[in-house]
This record gives C-alpha cells, structure tokens and sequence, in this order.
C-alpha cells in the first residue's frame, strides 16, 4: 500500500503533523508512507524512520526564481506525485495548494476536511471529506483526530517519542560546543527571542528578553545560549547591548542543527514560533510567550512547560498583523516570563544559586 501525507507549511504545523504520522505508521507497519513538505521546512523530516521518501515542493526556488522559474522543476515534482501510484492521499493542510497536489497524484482515494473545517476550497479536490473542529484542541490532537475519522484505529495513540529523530554525529557536535559554551554552574537555557518578519506581530520586546536573562544568569546562574536565524545579528547585537552580564557566542544553525540544541539542553525560552513546536516533539521543558495566538492550540504539546499570556483580553485569539496597539504581547512583562521560568525550573529541580549558596554553608 503506498500511503502520501500532504503538510507543506509552517515548520510547527509540519512538527505537530508527526504525532498522527507515527499513528499512521503503527497502523499501516508494511505501507510505504511519503511525506510532501516544502523546501524550507523539509530538514526536520531527514531520516526519519516512519517516513519512506520526503518529497520536496520547490516553493522556495521557484519563489526566489519568479517568471523565470523553469518549468522542469514543477514537472519533475508532479512526475514523482504520479509514479508512485498513491492508494491513498491524506491532506493535513487544507487549503487550496494541497489540494491541489492531491488532485494531481491522480489517486483514487483522496482524504481532506470537508467544507467546514477546509480553507481555500480545498475539498472540491477530495474524494473523502470530513468535519474535523480545530477549536478548543491543539493541531497536533486536531491531525489525530482527522486520520481517526478517516479509518485509522482510534484506540492507537503516538508513542513515538522522540518525534524527530536524533542525527548522532551532529547531535554529537552540537553537545560539545554547548559544553564549551558553559561558564556556570546552573541549568542550560536555549533561547529563541525572534520570529519570522511575517510574523512580526508575535514579537516580544528584545529589551524584556535581556532583562529576563540578567536575572537568570542572577538567580540561577543559568547557562543563556542565544538561537537565531539567518540576518539576525542585529537582533542578537540589541540583546547583548541591554544586558549587563556576558552572553556566550550565539547559534546560528539550520531547523536539524536547533533539534539536536534543544536537545542538549534543560529549558527552551521563545515566543510563539516553530522552534517551540520542535521543543515539544523533542520534550524539552518550554517557557512559551504568547501574544495573538491561542495557545491551546498553537503551543507547547506533551511536555513540561509554561505559557506566559494574556488570556483575559477580548481581541484574542487574533490575526490582525497590523493591530496599532498589541496589547497582547506588549503587556507581557518581563517580571511574568521570569517567574514562569522560576516556575519551571524549581518543577525540573533547580533552585535559585543564592539558595544553594546557603545549603552549601
């Protein structure tokens, strides 16, 4: 049986697609399952055991490329969808490029969410069709629930844990320059302070996050290592400007390279981005901050973790990315994120460094 999973985008949507992989995998032990996922995000799916073949949409080529992208590259995509003759397509995006790749494996059985729970006009390309409500339960509990009303055994949960699986040698790396990196005794926090320019909206003040590291590093003695992505010296030059003790070098590593740091250490600090979805298919402890979004929804998933937000205002959940005046994230103060982490790591056994000063006299 030649099964394909449909999830392109986001990185957290694609993370929080393999707790009903691993489902699907369990059912379906002798099938070959493939995944279609776009270029940017296809990393975090390299050599995973439950998948047999990554098929690669090339947006981000074909975007950088614009009218002179070459139609080969389309054409060679499609030519893969259609070789494999698929028995079944399950469609984890819904909206309408998914379906639209769905429609041309040329399967005969093409799995979707039905007009209500679709975007886009997605289910005019499916064969099955159902209402799957995201409301109220995280997406990861949302992709469960849409492969149980399309068949798959509901008495089997996810056991696979890790999700993502572990790249030895860079795994092996990343260890030991986290170990080079400590210069105190107390936990090791990674710290993913930005989002993506889209998604700007979400951002929590980089002044807030420094305030919450000094007192860390204060209280706790931690171990603050920076994670940041491409064009994000700027972003890591302010921090250390609003800091009074001294960072160590920061990371800058791909989606696989962030895994294998998460890891390595014992508490994630970020906003709402991808890297807390990687955080809890790899159950790393996780302080979350959110502005807009629903947490229940959108945040940390079967792990240990905090959430730091507004719960109480009106206006969200919310996707105005132009709102004049956040609220929802500008409220947050740094004194709230730092009790969460206080929070957190007295959960995980760590007390503040005064305290073991103390025991230790």
């Amino acid at each position: 049986m030649n099964i394909l999973v449909v999830r392109l985008s986001s990185l957290g949507d694609v993370v929080d697609s393999l707790w009903a992989l691993s489902i699907m995998r369990e059912y379906y032990p002798a099938a070959q399952i493939d995944f279609v996922v776009e270029d940017r995000f296809a990393d975090v799916l390299a050599n995973h055991p439950h998948i047999d073949n990554v098929i690669v949409f090339p947006r981000g080529e074909m975007k950088r490329a614009g009218m002179f992208a070459k139609p080969s590259k389309l054409l060679r995509f499609i030519g893969k969808l259609r070789a494999a003759k698929y028995d079944a397509v399950f469609d984890l995006q819904h909206n309408l490029k998914s379906g639209a790749i769905s429609w041309l494996t040329k399967s005969k059985r093409r799995v979707g969410f039905d007009s209500t729970t679709g975007k886009e006009k997605n289910w005019i390309f499916q064969t099955e069709r159902y209402k799957v409500f995201h409301e109220g339960r995280h997406r990861a509990e949302t992709f469960e629930a849409f492969i149980h009303a399309a068949g798959v055994d509901e008495e089997r949960r996810s056991t696979a844990k890790p999700l993502i699986f572990e790249d030895a040698k860079l795994a092996a790396e990343v260890r030991k320059s986290v170990e080079s990196k400590k210069t105190r005794a107390g936990p090791v926090i990674i710290s993913h302070p930005t989002v993506s320019k889209y998604n700007s909206y979400k951002q929590w003040d980089l002044a807030k996050f420094a305030q919450v590291y000094d007192r860390l590093i204060d209280e706790f003695g931690a171990n603050v290592i920076l994670s940041l992505g491409p064009r994000e010296e700027d972003d890591e030059r302010a921090i250390r400007e609003a800091m009074k003790n001294d960072l160590p070098e920061a990371c800058y590593l791909s989606i696989r390279g962030e895994t294998e740091l998460l890891r390595a250490c014992d508490m994630f600090l970020a906003c709402d981005t991808g890297s807390v979805h990687i955080a809890s298919a790899t159950k790393t402890p996780t302080v979350a901050i959110f502005g807009p979004k629903d947490s229940v929804l959108h945040g940390p998933h079967g792990v240990l973790s905090r959430v730091v937000e507004l719960r109480e205002l009106s206006c969200k959940p919310c996707r105005d990315r132009a709102c004049v005046d956040p609220v929802c994230i500008r409220g947050i103060s740094a004194g709230m994120v730092f009790n969460a982490c206080a929070s957190l790591l007295a959960e995980l056994r760590f007390v503040p460094a005064a305290e073991t000063r103390v025991e230790a006299g």
